[in-house]
């Protein structure tokens, strides 16, 4: 439960990196960011939640790969961020 709770915890690092980029950080596109985060974090939120209700002793593929996902949306992010503070403000 704890490397769920870090992933989401470094997801919402990227996405707050992300906001700090934004011109207007008070607008449409924060907004958007914070509702993208929503929407990233949702599938491994119910994931674990399922996995913590519902102890199978067998493997839990869908928690593993929702975190492979989790972890791949977070790199991308976190480029996105460097490569727009890189570039500077228009």
């Amino acid at each position: 439960m704890t490397k769920i709770a870090v992933t989401l915890l470094v997801l919402a690092a990227a996405h707050f990196e992300l906001w700090r980029t934004l011109p207007d950080r008070t607008g449409k596109q924060a907004t958007g960011v914070l509702l993208l985060f929503l929407v990233l974090a949702a599938p491994l939120s119910y994931l674990a939640y399922d996995d913590y209700r519902h102890q199978y002793p067998d493997a839990n593929i869908g928690l593993g790969l929702a975190l492979m996902f989790t972890w791949a949306v977070t790199l991308l992010l976190a480029a996105v961020s460097v490569i727009r503070r890189l570039r500077g403000p228009r």
